[in-house]
């Protein structure tokens, strides 16, 4: 099972560059990549809500 802070949710800052959705794709595209490779992967996810400005 894995689990991250998706910015700028949780621990994580949101940082300087505009926060987009393909942002957020691209983190977790490299987060799959690093620690899961070759599958098999079950992804589920829920609403955030908002994100802090």
């Amino acid at each position: 099972m894995l689990s991250y802070d998706q910015r700028p949710h949780g621990r994580t800052p949101r940082g300087d560059a505009p926060l987009t959705i393909e942002q957020l794709a691209d983190d977790l595209h490299h987060i799959l990549r690093a620690l899961v490779p070759t599958g098999p992967l079950v992804l589920a996810g829920h609403s955030l809500g908002r994100p802090a400005r």
